[in-house]
């Protein structure tokens, strides 16, 4: 049985792709529940029946670029200075093309990557939604409407020291792969810890025994030992797979928890990736989230 060494979490935003349709706005229908909620508790307040003003668009589009592009940029590993920036097929930027070359391109970056991800996505009610956007802001200090909005994601690559800290969050919904029924029966997927990782001694001490975990986990199948047996040997550093879906609320209490410096790395890497998600597509409720 081969050892594969996993050193980064894969995150799929399932609720970024079930929030698209019809505007094509990510979690356009859980902000719009939000929205409801605060409506509901001030449905008298004025400031909704008045029209956006020019102000408020350029507000609200502003905050929308400045978190898109730095999220973008952060995720691509690009620095202030940007030659090419490309999503899929899709080229935002190009320092040769003659173009874009007179402006500033990190201007040009943000105004391209907002076009993409909000004018030009198909949205049939972009005013309604900086009306909700607005509405938020300005009451986000009252947090339980936020408890309406739902966010669910899928971790893989992550391990079970992960996941055990990750289901002490009480108010969510778990479904985790079985060691039960879905043994390991190919090669061992194991997340190495990078303190281990980079460091040669440690990580040979570290290899020596997943070999040895590896070696008898054969040596029990050969037994006619069954899957639900041979998990009481599995290490804590083994590979695993969980869905997750949080109210926004308890998002927010989970990310100020995870991505404080006192947590550990692991988890901490995928509190700083979620946060970096929602504040990039909801940043009027995620921007400044206190770390505790």
């Amino acid at each position: 049985m081969a050892i594969n060494y996993i050193h980064e979490p894969k995150i799929d935003w399932i609720s970024r792709e079930l929030n698209v349709h019809p505007t094509k706005i990510p979690y356009y229908g859980e902000v719009y529940k939000i929205y409801l909620g605060y409506r509901q508790c001030y449905s008298k307040v004025p400031e909704m029946e008045k029209e956006l003003t020019e102000k408020d668009f350029t507000e609200l589009e502003n905050l929308y670029k400045k978190h898109i592009v730095e999220s973008v940029l952060a995720e691509n590993k690009f620095g202030k200075s940007v030659d090419m920036l490309k999503l899929g097929d899709r080229v935002f930027y190009d320092k040769n093309d003659p173009d874009y070359s007179e402006r500033n391109g990190s201007d040009q970056v943000a105004q391209r990557l907002y076009n993409h991800f909000v004018r030009d996505a198909g949205i049939v009610n972009f005013t309604g939604f900086l009306r909700y956007c607005k509405f938020i802001k300005g009451h986000v200090n009252h947090q339980s409407p936020i408890e309406h909005g739902t966010f669910t994601f899928k971790l893989s690559n992550v391990s079970r020291s992960l996941t055990h800290q990750l289901v002490r969050h009480r108010l969510a919904s778990y479904s985790q792969l079985s060691q039960r029924y879905v043994g390991e029966k190919g090669d061992l997927d194991i997340v190495v810890p990078s303190k281990i990782r980079d460091n040669e001694e440690a990580f040979a001490i570290f290899d020596k025994h997943m070999q040895q975990v590896a070696e008898d986990i054969a040596k029990l199948r050969d037994a006619g030992i069954k899957n639900e047996d041979i998990r009481a040997i599995y290490p804590n550093a083994i590979s695993t797979q969980i869905l997750v879906t949080m109210n926004f609320r308890e998002v927010m209490h989970f990310i100020s928890l995870r991505m404080s410096p006192h947590a550990q790395e692991e988890i901490r890497d995928v509190a700083w990736k979620i946060w970096n998600e929602l504040n990039t597509y909801i940043p009027f409720v995620f921007a400044d989230i206190k770390i505790e």
